[in-house]
């Protein structure tokens, strides 16, 4: 019964591996560059993510999300996007004001617009679908650092990007709509996720339940042979 149970354990502890999550990227990189003034055409920086073990970068991407340190500026005049395999999820649409009007918020930054650390992170916003408040709503001067949801009209960043390999180029999009100040992108960051798939968790935990097994076996036959051998010393 007891052998039963730890065979059984060994299984339940395999298929629950299979609904975690597995962080594979969590990076920031700093930039420093001005984001241009009174230009649609903007700017725009990449990071080629290609450290993902092909073992779980098979598995698809679970979830994203974006982290932007942005010092100066008028917030309202921001519009960006993160992009990635052709797919674009808007993050930044002028904040606090009308979705895609002219004028949004006159509050400056996001973040702390420095480029120290927090928890390993340049001290950011943090953009994802997790997020309780839109940072179209966000108001303050800086932004404090904190999880928004992206200004995205309801477009998902993990839904965008479900199922993709994360081993790629992604690129950020920054540009200032309107005249009067200009931002500096300080840096940025991703976390990406995928979830094995239950296969591979499967191996795993049978794997550890044929080794169980085999261990057993091989006590209990140790057991018999010391049982002969006491026998036959009892019999001389």
């Amino acid at each position: 019964m007891k052998t039963k149970m730890f065979l059984s354990g060994l299984m339940v502890l395999g298929l629950v591996g299979a609904a975690s999550a597995t962080i594979v990227v969590d990076s920031d990189w700093s930039v420093g560059q001005t984001i241009p003034d009174n230009s649609p055409a903007g700017m725009t920086v990449s990071a080629d993510i290609s450290s993902v073990d092909p073992g779980l970068a098979s598995a698809g991407i679970d979830g994203v999300s974006v982290r932007l340190n942005i010092s100066g500026g008028y917030n309202g005049d921001l519009y960006g996007y993160l992009t990635y395999n052709g797919q674009t999820v808007v993050l930044l649409n002028r904040v606090a004001g009308a979705t895609g009007g002219t004028y949004g918020s006159s509050a400056s930054g996001f973040g702390t617009g420095t480029l120290g650390s927090d928890n390993g992170h340049s001290e950011s916003i943090t953009l994802s679908d997790s997020g309780g408040t839109s940072i179209h709503m966000a108001t303050g001067s800086p932004v404090p650092v904190g999880t928004y949801a992206p200004d995205s009209g309801g477009v998902l960043l993990n839904t965008t990007y479900s199922g993709m390999n994360p081993n790629g180029t992604w690129t950020l999009f920054l540009a200032d709509l309107s005249t009067g100040s200009h931002g500096t992108l300080m840096s940025w960051g991703l976390d990406i996720s995928v979830v094995p798939e239950p296969i591979t968790w499967a191996l795993i935990g049978f794997g550890g339940v044929a080794g169980a097994v085999a261990l057993i076996r091989r006590r209990s036959d140790l057991s018999r042979a010391v049982k002969k051998l006491n026998e036959w010393v009892d019999a001389i």
